[in-house]
């Protein structure tokens, strides 16, 4: 059997929370082991995401693709390919839900600047190395981001 996420039905907000919750845990072990796995490349490669959605805000664009790429670049520098498959099938699910985020984001001022320091925190710490400190700033920006869609648990 494959893995699908439920998001129809009568209950979608409370099937996003628990989609959050799961990412969110998904997505810090990720960060985790690319602190303590990144290489030269992979690590530029997340610097170079991490640009393309400075890039994005400068220009006025939602930067859903930029942030996407981010957080692929940052599931790949794991070294650990079911986290690529994952992050791109959930990215692809949640895509809409993702979207509202940022576009909610863009309406509030000082938002977009706010994601982008939670972004940084993350590359931080895999650039230093630190598997702890990218553990706990990526579970900090997934449970931000589920608080600004309103469905943190």
């Amino acid at each position: 059997r494959s893995f699908r996420l439920q998001l129809a039905g009568a209950e979608p907000i409370p099937g996003l929370a628990h989609i959050f919750e799961l990412r969110g845990e998904v997505e810090a072990g990720a960060a985790a082991f690319a602190a303590e796995r990144r290489n030269s490349a992979a690590m530029a490669a997340i610097e170079e995401a991490l640009e393309a959605i400075r890039t994005a805000m400068r220009e006025g664009r939602d930067g859903v693709a930029e942030d996407k790429a981010l957080h692929i670049a940052i599931a790949a520098a794991s070294g650990n390919p079911a986290f690529v498959r994952f992050l791109d099938f959930v990215a692809n699910n949640l895509e809409d839900a993702i979207r509202a985020a940022r576009l909610n984001s863009l309406r509030v001022a000082g938002r977009p600047e706010a994601v982008q320091r939670e972004h940084l925190r993350v590359v931080e710490a895999i650039r230093a190395k630190d598997s702890a400190g990218a553990r706990a700033a990526m579970a900090a920006h997934i449970r931000a981001a589920a608080q600004r869609l309103g469905v943190a648990r």
